[in-house]
Order: structure tokens, then sequence, then C-alpha cells
């Protein structure tokens, strides 16, 4: 609607519609030749059945769409209950409860930080966390700008175009291998602040006042 009046939006709508939702995310990205994790999507509605006819396997990751901080985010069990909301169903992915966070400011990587989990899958900053700043491989670096050039490409030709300010998360299974798993939409920062000096409000604030 601010966009419909000629007002900038930061991020702009299509990202936060996109990234704010774990089923599309998983969808727009499943063109760009990124290791992903298998997945499917069930609506709120259908949840009921798939349980009652054990079509969730026992142990399978489910994440409400809209979920943040790893609060909505669950192991399978035939008595989970799970919210009234969409889901989205993924094989468990077994590692040493590692991600990984690449830092997006205006369509470039700014910082990457590694999070490892102290007591279970979960390696979430605000659920205890370890965290410290890492070095991106090739590979990755390669996978977050498929990301973003594909933003860009679909934003049209706007000030507010790509990746603004958001966060690429990627799982780390035992053998190293990074999956993609989520876009954060303006990320959450404390974890950088946690391990480096970067000021990610000045950052951003002069990233948007440059373009006027």
């Amino acid at each position: 609607h601010l966009e419909m009046l000629g007002v900038d939006v930061y991020n702009n709508s299509l990202v936060a519609d996109i990234c704010n939702d774990k089923a599309k995310t998983y969808q727009y990205i499943s063109t760009l030749g990124i290791n992903t994790i298998p997945s499917s999507f069930v609506k709120c509605n259908y949840i009921s059945y798939y349980q009652t006819n054990k079509l969730i396997p026992k142990d399978n990751v489910v994440k409400t769409v809209d979920g943040h901080g790893g609060k909505e985010v669950y192991k399978y069990s035939d008595e989970l209950k799970i919210h009234d909301k969409d889901i989205v169903v993924q094989d468990f992915i077994q590692g040493k409860g590692q991600d990984l966070r690449v830092y997006i400011m205006d369509n470039k990587i700014l910082a990457s930080v590694l999070r490892t989990s102290k007591s279970n899958f979960k390696s979430n900053f605000s659920l205890g966390g370890d965290v410290e700043l890492f070095k991106i491989t090739p590979l990755l670096e390669d996978y977050v700008y498929k990301i973003i050039d594909k933003f860009n490409d679909e934003s049209g030709d706007s000030k507010t175009r790509g990746l603004i300010f958001a966060g690429i998360d990627f799982l780390i299974d035992g053998d190293g291998k990074f999956y993609f798993n989520e876009i954060e939409d303006v990320v959450g920062s404390r974890m950088l602040y946690q391990c480096s000096n970067i000021n990610i409000v000045e950052k951003f604030i002069k990233t948007i006042l440059k373009r006027y």
C-alpha cells in the first residue's frame, strides 16, 4: 500500500512477502541450483489429516511458515500440537547443531556469523547459541549472490530493489555441507554486535540516505 502511494520501503514489499513466509522462500529459490533441504508444504486445514494418516515422518523438522527466532521449529512427533498455521516439513539434517548467517547490506555480503547450539538442534542466538565470525567460502558466496541477483532482477529499477538489509541462513550437516535454510527480512543483529564492532544501524541508515 505504501509503495502504491509512492513511498520507498526498505526492504521492499516483494522481499517482505517472500522472506516472511518460509514456504514461499523455498519455492522462490528452488530454481537457483543451491543445496536445499527436501521440503513439503502443508496448509493448516490439512495438518490434522496428515497427522491422523501418519504422513509426517517422526523426527522430521516442522516449521510454521512465519515463525522467527527458532520459536516455532520442532522435531515432529505424533503428540506434537502444531499451531493453527501453515507449516513446512523438512528432513532432519544431522550435524553439530551449527548454522551460518550471512548478513546482507545493499545487495552485498557484509559479514557472516557461525552459530553453534549448546543443547539441541536449534542454534539461534536468542536461544543461547554461541557465535563467532566466519570466513565465507567461494561456494557459499556463489549461493548468496545467486539469491541476491534473483531479488534484484525481480524488483524493477527502483531505489529499493533487492536485499537492502537481510540475513541468509544455511544449515551445516555432519560433513560440513551447507544447505539453504531461510532468509530473514530486516535481520536480527544481536549476534553480529556480540562478535564484531560493526555498527549495523549506522550502515543501514547511510545505505538509505545515499540513494537521495
